[in-house]
């Protein structure tokens, strides 16, 4: 039913179809696309309050790394890299916009979402977490499932529960 009576319509920025990002669940709030893909400054993307997505499974999670686990999956994409000495996160709004890993060889930076997406889906699921190290190993404490722009599936399932109708959910998040 919503399908039909949506059909042909479609949302615009400035004449224009957007991207319409989204992602499983925010964990609680989005955030802008710059902050994970570089060059992706979209003015009808931000950082928006998501208050109903509490009810996905994934809204709060926890996954132990080990060192090697970490090493393993870095060396994947940067076969080159030796003994890890360091590991440091840059955040922006509570997420992880920035890695930067000290190793004996340099240093390798990458974007929060490229080392979420270095590990199993299950394992890294999304960019907002905290870490804390636990011997050779990190425990990220986490929130949300996905890169966390645009539109949160579980927050628009929650507002439609509510009562929101599809313009006043989109136009929450875009």
């Amino acid at each position: 039913k919503a399908v039909q009576e949506t059909t042909g319509i479609i949302m615009t920025y400035q004449h224009e179809p957007i991207l319409a990002y989204f992602h499983s669940s925010s964990g609680g709030k989005t955030i802008e696309g710059k902050y994970v893909w570089k060059g992706s400054d979209l003015p009808y993307i931000r950082g928006v309050k998501c208050d109903y997505d509490k009810e996905s499974p994934h809204y709060q999670w926890t996954v132990t790394l080990s060192i090697d686990e970490i090493t393993a999956a870095v060396k994947t994409k940067y076969p080159r890299m030796a003994k890890i000495n360091s590991i440091s996160f840059k955040r922006h709004d509570d997420r992880v916009v920035e890695v930067n890993i000290a190793h004996s060889g340099g240093n390798i930076t990458l974007t929060g979402n490229e080392f979420r997406l270095l590990f199993p889906g299950t394992k890294v699921r999304s960019t907002y977490f905290s870490s804390q190290k636990k011997g050779d190993s990190l425990v990220l404490n986490g929130r949300g499932w996905g890169h966390g722009v645009g539109m949160s599936q579980w927050g628009a399932r929650g507002r439609g529960e509510k009562g929101y109708n599809y313009e006043q959910i989109l136009k929450h998040y875009y």
